[in-house]
């Protein structure tokens, strides 16, 4: 199902495994990170599978690539890279707190150790391209999660392809800006700065995030359909249709950015206006969010016909969806119908977790939202 539905269906970052899998020196190592990563990606949907057969599968296939580093041009090979990517998303499947940080970080860390003892010139490499470009997201949301900033190397990494791919493509674009966030939130972290210049900061990147989802292209925008008939399952009677469930993610994951920031602005600014503004850009982005969800949910397309197609892009709407119900307004009524949404999800799609996203907006608690994405798997569930 890993290789199927997700690897070469649902996300196309790791297209590259059957191409690597048809090398006779990869198979060995490869087959052994590949069957970890399936059993974990079932764990993190299905209750019948057990974390102790996740951490045998895991620990064998951690053995078998250490023990495959001594031989020759080992670690420059794309299947090893691939291997120690794999070995990554079975931390982000089966772990629950990015802040615990030596295994969260620890294999990304690896595979762009590996990525630079390689050269630039690699990248004209379809596999080697595809694999490094799938890093720099996967490192990046890795940094996000865990309040730190993005690394020299990463920069690096992400200038040398650049001579690789679109740069005026939207979601590179937004990355960009992603990588402003996370050393805004690193410093605040450290508590190096003062108030205001936190404020200052927020202001400005929300702004820019927000020009970004103006300058959308055609080929990006979505539609918004109206319906007669009343439907409790839609917000405010109507939703918003988008040309893919990848477009869908981005747009909410620039969306949730921007919900952040403007929380930011919302507990520390002195001034009425600014937070009233932040308030009101909350309230709007959150309800964006609620009109995507009903597409993937409850008017899903033909072309999308198998279970695990579904619930997989109806998986990928729960995170934002929490923070739609978290961050908005009272006065809105966006925290019940994420909340009821939630749970339609659950029953529909047999996506478990969630219900149990439903419980924690439902009990009040105020839970971070990175914790709540390491819950849920991390990238490991994204486009």
């Amino acid at each position: 199902m890993f290789l199927s539905h997700y690897a070469s269906g649902f996300t196309k970052g790791y297209d590259v495994i059957e191409l690597l899998y048809q090398q006779p020196s990869s198979v060995r190592h490869l087959a052994a990170s590949v069957d970890a990563v399936s059993l974990a990606f079932l764990y993190n949907f299905y209750s019948g599978c057990r974390s102790y057969d996740v951490k045998k599968k895991y620990s064998y296939a951690l053995r078998v690539l250490r023990q495959s580093f001594e031989a020759p041009d080992f670690s420059t090979s794309d299947s090893t890279l691939l291997s120690v990517m794999l070995l990554d998303l079975v931390e982000k499947f089966t772990s629950n707190v990015p802040q615990s940080t030596d295994s969260w970080m620890s294999h990304i860390n690896g595979a762009l150790a590996l990525v630079r003892l390689r050269d630039s010139s690699s990248f004209e490499e379809y596999t080697s391209f595809r694999l490094s470009l799938r890093l720099s997201t996967n490192l990046l949301i890795s940094c996000v999660a865990a309040g730190i900033p993005a690394p020299p190397a990463l920069i690096k990494l992400r200038y040398n392809l650049e001579h690789f791919l679109d740069k005026d493509d939207p979601k590179w674009r937004e990355s960009w800006l992603i990588i402003k966030y996370a050393q805004l939130r690193a410093d605040m972290n450290k508590g190096f700065l003062a108030n205001s210049e936190i404020v200052e900061r927020a202001i400005d990147l929300e702004e820019d995030l927000q020009m970004e989802m103006r300058k959308m292209p055609k080929s990006w925008l979505y539609t918004t359909v109206e319906l007669d008939q009343p439907n409790d399952l839609l917000f405010k009677q109507c939703f918003d249709r988008y040309p893919s469930h990848t477009i869908t993610q981005t747009w909410n994951v620039t969306r949730s950015t921007r919900i952040f920031l403007n929380q930011i602005i919302q507990q520390r600014a002195t001034q009425e206006a600014a937070v009233s503004v932040a308030t009101t850009k909350i309230d709007s982005l959150a309800k964006d969010i609620c009109s995507s969800a009903p597409q993937y949910t409850v008017f899903p397309k033909n072309e999308s016909n198998h279970p695990v197609d579904k619930m997989m892009q109806s998986y990928t709407l729960v995170w934002p969806l929490y923070n739609a119900g978290l961050s908005a307004s009272q006065v809105t009524g966006i925290r019940s119908w994420v909340i009821k949404h939630l749970r339609f999800i659950c029953s529909q799609f047999t996506v478990h977790k969630a219900h149990d996203v439903a419980e924690i907006l439902e009990s009040g608690k105020d839970i971070c939202p990175w914790s709540v994405y390491a819950m849920l798997g991390s990238y490991g569930l994204a486009a």
